[in-house]
């Protein structure tokens, strides 16, 4: 019997339906969700590293204790958020062609073991050690990312960010291990290692903020390079008054607190200043790419997740906000910008 679908002389055949490609960020709840987190993100950074850390000391114990509830519920908040974009982002790079198989194995499986190394974040401390490993998987799930990312033109930009992110984030960590070591040991050698490796930390940290100011200033509208400028001009009036400012319960002294006398340690070689102006300038910087042009989304949500994560990737949410920018902007890298 012939078969059924066989067909007749003079009959075109029928070609089958193309399969149709996985939905990458074009999906609509991608960049809302990235929009959303990224507002939450920043909100929850500056309570939990400027404004909290500066009122202890410098506020009455009520105010204190307020604020440390209403930083803990928008931590638990963007937690939620990042893990799912994470999961969602995963989910996309696994199965989408466009991405080369190495990259989407790389990944995948960094991002899933820095989600299980975070996830005890919250409910304890992590212990040193796993911080350490939490640092080192989300480092090389960024810098993979990163990688895939600067193959394509469009997100060449964002994938140095990334890149300069993981960098960073690996000099802090071994510079805080190596400092610690040294400490124990009493190894002045070694702590003075662990300076310039910190050195090497921001100023490649550095590196990734002049490549998104550049980028976002190039490629947005007026306004947005307005932003930009004033994110910048904002950060450094802050700094100022945070250096001036003398302990107490104003104003500048909470500044003071948040960002002079909470650097991490150990303090780098001749850019203290530098890494100081740098924990306002993420956050501001990261508001601003947030709301700069439209047609740049969900590109600058990216970046805003990236820069606002401060490349503290030994703390569990900063560290999944750089595995989610860097799985979705490797997935942008893979989708050809529509002229």
């Amino acid at each position: 019997m012939a078969n059924a679908t066989a067909t007749t002389p003079g009959t075109p055949a029928r070609s089958r339906p193309a399969r149709a490609e996985p939905a990458i960020t074009a999906a609509a709840w991608g960049s809302r969700l990235l929009v959303a987190t990224g507002a939450t993100s920043i909100v929850s950074s500056a309570l939990g590293v400027i404004v909290v850390p500066g009122l202890r000391g410098n506020a009455a114990e009520r105010t204190v204790v307020l604020w440390e509830r209403v930083s803990g519920t928008l931590g638990y908040v963007t937690m939620a958020l990042v893990v799912a974009l994470v999961c969602g982002a995963a989910f996309e790079v696994a199965r989408s062609p466009r991405i080369h198989v190495v990259f989407r194995i790389a990944s995948v499986a960094f991002a899933g073991l820095a989600l299980a190394l975070a996830s005890q974040g919250l409910v304890a401390r992590l212990h040193p050690a796993a911080a350490l490993a939490l640092l080192t998987a989300a480092s090389a799930g960024v810098g993979v990312a990163g990688a895939a990312s600067v193959r394509a033109r469009h997100t060449r930009a964002g994938g140095f960010v990334l890149l300069a992110l993981a960098l960073a984030a690996t000099c802090h960590g071994l510079a805080w291990a190596l400092a610690g070591y040294a400490g124990e040991h009493a190894r002045a050698g070694l702590y003075a290692a662990a300076r310039g490796i910190s050195t090497a930390g921001v100023a490649l940290e550095t590196t990734a903020h002049v490549v998104a100011v550049s980028w976002l200033t190039i490629r947005g509208r007026w306004r947005a390079r307005v932003s930009v400028y004033l994110a910048v001009l904002v950060a450094l009036a802050l700094t100022i008054v945070a250096l001036r400012a003398e302990a107490g319960p104003t104003f500048g002294g909470v500044l003071r607190a948040g960002i002079v006398d909470a650097q991490a340690h150990p303090l780098p070689y001749g850019l203290l200043a530098a890494a100081r102006f740098l924990a306002p300038a993420s956050l501001l910087l990261a508001a601003s790419a947030l709301g700069g042009d439209p047609k740049l989304l969900p590109t600058t949500a990216v970046l805003a997740l990236a820069i606002a994560s401060h490349a503290r990737f030994d703390m569990p949410i900063a560290a999944l906000m750089g595995v989610a920018a860097g799985l979705w902007l490797a997935l942008i890298a893979a989708d050809p910008p529509r002229t």
